[in-house]
């Protein structure tokens, strides 16, 4: 029994250290991108509905250099995640103010337009027209807009952090 406990804690230092390594490899390679690919890969990365683990991470970075995710549009709503994948609910603690769908598009069209609240508004307006859209094209249409107006809500976000 006793080198059984020496042997696992031997391997639970090298896995340890291999997971580390993974870590350091994925901000190697996020921190060789431009700054705004820099930018949209970490928010893809904080709303992706994986867990936390370098392996995900390595796999959505692979993704993307091979061009199978676009960054403006991923294949997840764009919605934040704690760290094991679970989507936090309220993102924008979302508003009781009501707009239309038409409203909501506007408002993706020209954020800056617009006060801090009906861009929330629309956010969620956008994501919930396109998870209950029946016409896909319509449905993307909408989750492109909710994505680009939720990237510059979070470049809004980081310019007052």
């Amino acid at each position: 029994m006793a080198d059984r406990a020496l042997a696992w804690s031997e391997q639970e230092i090298r896995d340890r250290r291999a997971r580390a390594e993974k870590w350091h490899e994925a901000r190697r390679q996020i921190d060789a991108l431009p700054e705004d690919e820099r930018r949209a890969v970490r928010r893809a990365w904080d709303c992706a509905p994986y867990p936390a683990d370098p392996s995900y991470l390595l796999s959505v970075l692979h993704s993307y250099s091979q061009g199978r995710i676009d960054l403006k549009s991923p294949p997840f709503p764009l919605s934040r995640t704690d760290a094991s994948g679970a989507r936090i609910a309220n993102l924008f603690a979302s508003s009781d103010l009501f707009v239309t769908i038409l409203k909501a598009r506007e408002i993706a069209a020209d954020p800056d337009r617009h006060p801090l609240a009906e861009r929330h508004a629309a956010y969620h307006h956008l994501q919930l027209a396109a998870s209950k859209n029946k016409d896909r094209d319509r449905a993307a249409q909408n989750r492109v807009l909710a994505s680009q107006l939720f990237l510059r809500l979070g470049e809004l976000e980081n310019a007052h952090a």
